[in-house]
């Protein structure tokens, strides 16, 4: 059993999942433990119980004959805390950026943030490079 994220893009006229959870069995019960997640798409969106078929494919979950399903809106600004390092070798021939920050929305740590640093020198992409995660904490380096 999941909890899915569903959203539909205007744009591309489409539905797709920006998240979907595992139900985890405690006792006699599955309990989805809910936190929305940092990579979910923000904006209007459906929450939706379904079980998955042996081929991956998704079978809704009736519930008194109906659908379960909930409207729900994904949002809220988040706040980020960075704090930058550089190499200062006076003889070196090259130069070791670091760039370490935490994201918070509401007060609550960002986890798990999938992310990419992209660095743009005079309007040019000059580098891109995954961000490491540790904690709360995220690192970039180049």
């Amino acid at each position: 059993v999941f909890l899915t994220l569903n959203h539909y893009d205007k744009i591309k006229e489409r539905s797709f999942t920006s998240t979907k959870l595992p139900a985890v069995q405690d006792g006699n019960d599955l309990v989805i433990n809910w936190k929305v997640n940092p990579n979910a798409a923000s904006g209007d969106g459906t929450l939706v119980l379904i079980a998955e078929g042996p081929g991956g494919d998704d079978i809704p979950i009736l519930v008194a004959g109906k659908l379960f399903s909930t409207a729900v809106n994904i949002g809220g600004d988040i706040k980020e805390n960075v704090t930058t390092f550089s190499s200062d070798d006076y003889y070196s021939s090259q130069t070791a950026f670091i760039v370490q920050f935490d994201l918070s929305c509401n007060s609550v740590p960002l986890r798990d943030v999938k992310l990419r640093a992209v660095v743009e020198y005079e309007g040019e992409e000059v580098v891109s490079t995954p961000v490491g995660v540790f904690d709360d904490k995220y690192i970039a380096s180049w």
